[in-house]
């Protein structure tokens, strides 16, 4: 994220200076704030670092870290999930997992909740208080079709124009988007990196119970439940009630989206095998927000295009890996 200051800056001193008091010359500088997780080889999350154990390149020139937070501050969380009709007979389940996983954050943390389908809601704004996003919650209830695109640009448009504390968005969905209208996975990618949101995709294969296939994992069968409801397929996309061919290829493509939504902001791409492991994925969510650094600097970069630059943050310490954003889009004067 760009946060834009005014700087205070003694003007140059004059042959014949009008009065002994220098006048300031305001000059705008852009202070980039990124967030990393610090693991070591065996993936467990180092925390207890100091600033001066960082190091931030910018285009392969080291920066001066001039913010620096330890794991404890707090973060805004979106939890956006997916209430679309492949998730219909699921939505008990996730709604138990996602207000679990709201009760494993922090209590100085604020969430907010979203809902997705034929359109996108926000169902609850930012609120450390917990009854209010647990009613949030309770009172899903599923559409038809799948917005995604418009869930995530829209989602992250709005924490773009936020300032002032560290942002997450924990998304849950098959990834396949059938309705979105003015959205489309590349500006939903560029939105992602322009701010500093942090992306968990949570992903929740449904194809197989969208084509019947009742021998994959991750789908119970058995007296009582019930049989697999068709989806919505993005549009063009077969003509028969199982287009398995055009299906299994919407699935892929829609899980490289939400793996290039992780890769870009320096989040984690989840895909639990069954609605069983999904509590999992949601707690080690949790454990990540509570484990990432905030790191800020001023580009020393003299140029003022637009041009993305890439970001790359390590660690004194050996075996060490950081884990953070790809890099931003500067700010461009208007």
């Amino acid at each position: 994220m760009l946060l834009p200051g005014l700087f205070l800056v003694p003007a140059a001193a004059d042959r014949n200076p009008p009065s002994t008091v220098s006048q300031p010359i305001r000059v705008r500088v852009d202070l980039v704030c990124i967030n990393a997780l610090v693991l070591d080889p065996q993936g467990h999350f180092i925390t207890g670092l100091t600033r001066d154990q960082f190091i931030v390149e910018e285009e392969g020139v080291r920066q001066s870290i001039v913010h620096f937070s330890a794991v404890e501050e707090p973060f805004r969380v979106v939890l956006a999930l997916d209430t679309s009709r492949s998730m219909q007979e699921k939505m008990p389940r996730i709604q138990q997992e996602a207000m679990r996983f709201v009760e494993g954050l922090r209590s100085e943390d604020e969430v907010a909740l979203v809902s997705f389908d034929d359109q996108v809601q926000w169902k609850c704004e930012f609120t450390p208080d917990r009854t209010a996003v647990r009613m949030g919650i309770q009172s899903l209830r599923t559409g038809e079709s799948t917005q995604v695109y418009e869930a995530v640009w829209d989602t992250l448009r709005r924490l773009r124009e936020k300032r002032g504390r560290r942002q997450a968005l924990v998304l849950f969905s098959d990834g396949v988007d059938t309705a979105s209208r003015q959205s489309t996975r590349k500006n939903s990618l560029t939105e992602a990196r322009y701010g500093d949101t942090v992306v968990y995709p949570i992903c929740y294969h449904t194809l197989h119970d969208s084509f019947g296939d009742h021998s994959s994992p991750g789908l119970k069968t058995g007296p009582g439940i019930p049989s697999p409801i068709p989806i919505p397929l993005p549009p063009g996309v077969g003509s028969s009630p199982y287009p398995r061919k055009e299906g299994e290829k919407a699935y892929r493509e829609a899980r490289r989206f939400l793996q290039d939504l992780a890769r870009t902001t320096g989040g984690r791409f989840y895909s639990p095998d069954s609605l069983e492991n999904l509590s999992g994925s949601f707690c080690q969510v949790a454990a990540e927000l509570r484990s990432q650094y905030s790191l800020g600097y001023i580009s020393r970069n003299p140029e003022r295009g637009s041009k993305f630059r890439k970001i790359n943050v390590r660690v004194l310490a050996p075996h060490r890996q950081v884990r953070t954003r790809e890099g931003y889009f500067p700010r461009v004067e208007e």
